[in-house]
C-alpha cells in the first residue's frame, strides 16, 4: 500500500525528476535545482511534493538520503548527469507550474526504497 498521496491527473508526476526553482532553507531566495516529485498535483492550485536532489554527496549519508549513483542501470532514466543523492529531509510543496522541465524518472523500485524512508520520516507503521 502506498503513503504517497495520488490523485487522477492527465500525465504522471509522481516519480519523475524535474528541475524546478527550489526556495532556500530562509526561503530568501530560489535556486533551479533537480527534485523528485513524490505526489501528483493536489488540490485547486495542484501543488506537487517534491525533494531535493544534490550532486555534493556526504561520506555518511543520512537515514533521510538515498543515493543515486550512474554504475545502477535505472541510472540513464533519472536524467541526471553527474552521481547525486536525493535528501527526503528537504522536501517541500510548490505549485506545479514552477517546474521548469522533466529530466527523467524514477524507477519503481527506489520508489518503494523512498516510501519506506518517508514511513521511517513520519513514523508511519
Amino acid at each position: 500500500m502506498s503513503i504517497l498521496p495520488k490523485t487522477a491527473s492527465h500525465s504522471k508526476t509522481r516519480g519523475k525528476v524535474v528541475l524546478i526553482p527550489f526556495p532556500f532553507e530562509d526561503f530568501s531566495t530560489r535556486k533551479v535545482r533537480p527534485a523528485l516529485c513524490l505526489s501528483e498535483p493536489m488540490g485547486i492550485f495542484e501543488h506537487v511534493i517534491v525533494a531535493f536532489i544534490s550532486s555534493k554527496i556526504s561520506n555518511q549519508l543520512e537515514e533521510t538520503e538515498l543515493e543515486i549513483k550512474p554504475t545502477e542501470v535505472e541510472w540513464v532514466q533519472t536524467g541526471l548527469i553527474v552521481p547525486s543523492v536525493l535528501k527526503l529531509q528537504k522536501m517541500v510543496s510548490l505549485p506545479k507550474n514552477l517546474i521548469l522541465r522533466e529530466l527523467g524518472i524514477f524507477p519503481n523500485n527506489k520508489m518503494e526504497d523512498i516510501e519506506e524512508k518517508i514511513k521511517m520520516i513520519f513514523r508511519i507503521r
